[in-house]
Order: C-alpha cells, then sequence, then structure tokens
C-alpha cells in the first residue's frame, strides 16, 4: 500500500505489517501499474518509476537501484497521475492537458 501525507511526502507500508518507509518527497501524485507491482509518481518536477517498490523489504539500497528518474518540466506544478498502463503513464496537468510520459 502507498499514499501520501499532507506533507506530500510517499510512504509504502505492507497491509499486514505496520512498519512504513518513506520513498519520496514532495510528490504530486502517484499511480500503480494495471499489469504489475511497479510504481510511478512525479516529484519535484521529475518523474519517478520503481520497478520493484518491494525491495525496499529486502534491501533500501537495492530500491534506489531499481528506480528510475527523468526530468519531466513540461508537466508542471500540481499534475494528477490518471493513469499507468504498461510502460505509458498519461499526465493530466494543470490546465487540463494530458501528457504521455
Amino acid at each position: 500500500m502507498c499514499f501520501v501525507d499532507s506533507n506530500r511526502d510517499m510512504f509504502l507500508t505492507l497491509v499486514h505489517k505496520p512498519e512504513v518507509h518513506k520513498i519520496s518527497n514532495m510528490v504530486d501524485s502517484f499511480c500503480w501499474n494495471d499489469e504489475n507491482d511497479m510504481l510511478s509518481a512525479i516529484a519535484d518536477s521529475k518523474h519517478i518509476t520503481w520497478f520493484y517498490p518491494n525491495a525496499i523489504y529486502v534491501d533500501r539500497d537495492l530500491m534506489q537501484k531499481s528506480k528510475q528518474i527523468r526530468e519531466c518540466l513540461d508537466v508542471g506544478k500540481l499534475a494528477h497521475m490518471s493513469s499507468f498502463t504498461g510502460t505509458l503513464c498519461t499526465v493530466r496537468r494543470l490546465d487540463g492537458g494530458l501528457a504521455t510520459l
């Protein structure tokens, strides 16, 4: 399970364990992949994708190596990630336009 708190910090936890791990900060939006366990987020004008977020329960350094960070300055602030299908993320910008990452 993943959630964002009021400070825009993103946390990852298992449903049956009360162990909470902070994985990112300044998160605008996030979305799980509809086909597998990949997680994607828009944070601080960056598009971050975790290919295997459950690696944090094995080794935190391993999770850092299984993520990709790309600049996405064209999306802007307060973007909403509407879908993450296959390898494509669809993001709705604040002005209502759609961007595909």
